[in-house]
């Protein structure tokens, strides 16, 4: 399974130990990601279904490979990558620190947000709707977007 918040990929037997501590265990119908904590519904059985199949598995114990950076389709990529001016939408947050993914959440950055990057230096500078943020470069590498194709010409 994969994090729609912070991307990291996991078993649902992870998810199932996150929430042991819950006092709803086992009566919710929600997955929890083990890094950052992160939850989102269970996914219905012919959902489930047809993901394994086109991925060419036949039991439900067998995992896929880990996705890596190399993998990542050309027009994702950090938001500290980005030049002046590109705007997209956020993919996912690639962080693991609970405090790093509270300040995105606190600006609003969450995946399907569309961003534009206005300024490299001496700040990563960005407007989400009609606001303006500024952060540092480690904040930047960790927002992850995809670009999107400009119409004018």
């Amino acid at each position: 399974m994969k994090c729609s918040l912070c991307g990291s990929q996991f078993e649902e037997e992870d998810a199932r130990k996150e929430c042991r501590g819950c006092s709803l265990f086992g009566g919710c119908r929600k997955i929890r990601c083990p890094h950052c904590g992160y939850e989102t519904p269970r996914e219905i059985w012919p959902v489930t279904f047809f993901r394994r199949r086109q991925a060419g598995r036949s039991k439900p114990g067998q995992s896929r490979p880990r996705e890596t950076q190399r993998d990542a389709p050309p027009d994702v990529l950090p938001l500290s990558e980005a030049k002046a001016g590109a705007e997209g939408v956020v993919v996912c947050l690639n962080t693991h620190k609970g405090q790093d993914l509270k300040k995105l959440m606190a600006f609003g950055i969450l995946p399907g947000v569309r961003i534009r990057l206005l300024r490299r230096f001496p700040a990563f500078v960005f407007r989400l709707g009609y606001s303006r943020f500024a952060v540092d470069r480690s904040l930047a590498e960790k927002i992850q977007i995809r670009l999107q194709k400009c119409g004018r010409g």
